[in-house]
């Protein structure tokens, strides 16, 4: 039975605490940001990244940047992204080397650029109406996505600027390399004026990743990750990466019960009960 003393003391911690329950909130981007959480564990993590080069700037037979892949990664969270006084660091390591893809604390990791292609070992005509050069090599290991865009956004070349394959029929556009729905690569490098000996010469050992029509799965390590009740910053620890978070917050009070909650504390009465 609840007495009278009971039920005003549980009046006061409601009132106190401002919440009936729990409910679940997403936090996103390049570090999810949140801090209202209530402290355990994650209910859900997504990350994922695309490839990525070092250095800066375009790719260009004068800016080569190399394309960087990962045997593992690092997933982060700190209370404080300057001073922490709280980390947590889970590490998740790869059976072969990615360049991009998405995987989830279960240990799911979709592989979505797994083809990374020695550009030197094609074999190349040259186009000249549109002076530029075309390889079909690539229909025969795996289609291309159809979608130029995704081609765009996940791709990624050593010496050449990734392009949608319309602009490699145009002046206006050079060195660039694109894909095209058929599976065929396109590069648009005016400064070799079809010569085709000049162009293995420049490819020679140069790499080109893209994104797969058919992605692969892999198995990697689970994410076991917790909130703080506070402040939580959870991140991953390369480039061109995002995240996503599902953490259990503390339920807002209904107005109903915070009226409920406070009418003993304002009359001092706990017959209001």
């Amino acid at each position: 039975m609840i007495t009278i003393d009971t039920a005003y003391k549980h009046a006061i911690l409601r009132s106190l605490k401002g919440g009936t329950g729990s409910e679940t909130k997403t936090a996103s981007g390049a570090i999810a940001t949140f801090d209202d959480a209530i402290a355990g564990a994650v209910q859900s993590l997504t990350y994922s990244f695309t490839p990525s080069q070092s250095g800066t700037g375009d790719p260009s037979p004068t800016n080569p940047r190399s394309i960087n892949g990962i045997d593992s990664l690092d997933i982060i969270n700190k209370d404080d992204l300057t001073t922490p006084t709280q980390t947590q660091t889970k590490t998740v390591n790869f059976s072969e080397t990615v360049y991009g893809g998405t995987g989830n604390e279960a240990g799911e990791f979709t592989n979505e650029c797994d083809i990374v292609l020695d550009l030197s070992a094609l074999s190349w005509t040259y186009q000249s109406a549109n002076n530029r050069f075309v390889s079909t090599s690539i229909a025969s290991v795996v289609k291309a996505p159809p979608n130029n865009s995704t081609v765009v956004e996940k791709a990624a070349c050593e010496i050449y600027k990734v392009d949608i394959s319309n602009n490699t029929a145009s002046n206006a556009y050079d060195n660039i390399i694109a894909v095209s729905s058929a599976g065929n690569i396109q590069i648009r490098d005016t400064s070799l004026n079809g010569d085709l000996d000049a162009l293995a010469t420049r490819l020679d050992g140069k790499k080109f990743v893209y994104p797969l029509a058919t992605p692969t799965t892999l198995s990697v390590d689970p994410v076991s990750m917790n909130t703080y009740a506070g402040d939580n910053n959870i991140y991953a620890d390369i480039p061109n990466s995002s995240i996503e978070v599902e953490y259990l917050t503390k339920k807002p009070m209904s107005k109903k019960d915070r009226i409920l909650s406070y009418l003993p504390l304002i009359y001092g009465r706990k017959e209001l009960l």
